[in-house]
């Protein structure tokens, strides 16, 4: 008996075998719908590859490090993950200078991963927040970068301070209302650095302001108590006069903002410090 169970057994084995290699015959040479959605469930068959992809369709391009820090892995990792899925044509890449972008180049893609997610019974990704860490503010070399560098350069543009001169930019109006943090850059001196140049944004994509001015504003914020460097680490934290100050300059909105991403305690103590001098 368990003999003829064998044999019957075998023989199934074979008559499936023998119709997978029909199945495989008849599809070589051709790509059907199928064997389009099989690939594409293939090269998303790994949780970190489905959650790059999940990650971009919510929050649009990012930067290799930007996914990196988001997601908790390694460089070696990650890169690996990357070039599945670019392989795959289910995420794309667009260097600028030397920083790579990467995005879901099809709204398709997006809306069928979180439809996988849906059916799996997970709850709807929620948009992202408010940045915060790094991502808003931070030391780059000697002037501001994150968020809160990209605003600035944009307030200055739009008040008519600095403007675009080639790869550049040039002073071409008093800082008005940013003097406290600019002094007077209508009558800088001689210096071996740019007056202002740009620097791309690792996690912006846009240029923040580097050169002199860039210096001034970083030199500016911490001078008047309006930003604080954690002990050990390149973040910049605004305290609550910072938060008052910029925002009634229009450069961040402070709703936007709320007071507990900018460290309470710092805030409360810089506060009383700065107003007593």
């Amino acid at each position: 008996m368990f003999h003829e169970n064998m044999k019957c057994h075998m023989h199934a084995a074979e008559i499936d075998g023998a119709n997978v290699h029909a199945m495989d015959k008849a599809s070589a040479g051709r790509t059907s719908p199928e064997l389009s959605a099989a690939n594409f469930a293939r090269v998303l068959g790994h949780p970190l590859r489905i959650s790059v992809v999940r990650l971009l369709a919510n929050r649009g391009s990012m930067s290799f490090t930007s996914l990196m820090e988001a997601l908790h892995v390694s460089q070696g990792l990650l890169g690996n993950h990357l070039a599945r899925l670019l392989d795959g044509g289910v995420i794309a890449c667009q260097k600028s200078g030397r920083i790579s972008w990467y995005s879901v180049p099809d709204a398709r893609i997006a809306e069928a991963v979180e439809n996988l997610f849906g059916a799996a019974g997970a709850a709807p990704m929620k948009p992202a927040g408010p940045p915060s860490g790094m991502c808003f503010a931070r030391r780059c070399t000697d002037h501001v970068g994150g968020l809160l560098g990209v605003r600035l350069l944009d307030w200055l543009i739009r008040n008519h301070v600095i403007a675009l001169d080639g790869n550049d930019y040039r002073v071409i109006g008093a800082a008005g209302r940013f003097e406290p943090l600019l002094g007077d850059v209508m009558h800088i001196g001689p210096t071996s650095k740019k007056i202002a140049v740009g620097c791309l944004d690792t996690t912006e994509g846009r240029d923040h302001l580097g050169g002199v001015l860039g210096a001034r504003l970083l030199s500016g914020l911490r001078d008047l108590g309006w930003a604080e460097e954690i002990p050990g680490s390149r973040t910049l934290i605004l305290t609550c006069r910072g938060v008052r100050q910029l925002s009634d300059l229009n450069v961040i909105d402070a709703s936007e903002f709320p007071q507990q991403d900018f460290g309470d305690g710092v805030d409360a103590a810089t506060e009383g410090a700065h107003d007593g001098q």
